[in-house]
């Protein structure tokens, strides 16, 4: 098909040069390009979205925990140290550093 559309885009300028391109060419051309272009369009717009879907496929966490501490329910939650945040898990009693 590209080399069909090449040997085309040759044709046209010779008869374009030659001072008798067929009536209406013109506008067939453009709108070819356009409706290739809003195909274009549309497909990168489905592509985002299967994206999307396939990050979302994954399963993977959104935060990676770095160490786990054991602790009581009734241990104090520490404060943000050093861009280090703690968080005590309720249930279990565990420190989760991130």
């Amino acid at each position: 098909m590209l080399l069909i559309s090449i040997l085309a885009v040759f044709v046209y300028l010779g008869l374009w040069l030659v001072g008798s391109p067929p009536p209406g060419i013109t506008t067939l051309i453009i709108l070819s390009f356009f409706g290739i272009g809003l195909n274009s369009f549309g497909i990168g717009i489905l592509g985002e979205y299967i994206g999307q879907i396939y990050i979302e496929t994954k399963l993977r966490p959104k935060y990676i925990i770095q160490e786990v501490y054991q602790g009581s329910a009734e241990a104090e939650l520490p404060r943000v140290n050093h861009r280090k945040i703690y968080f005590q898990n309720v249930n279990s009693g565990k420190m989760y550093r991130f």
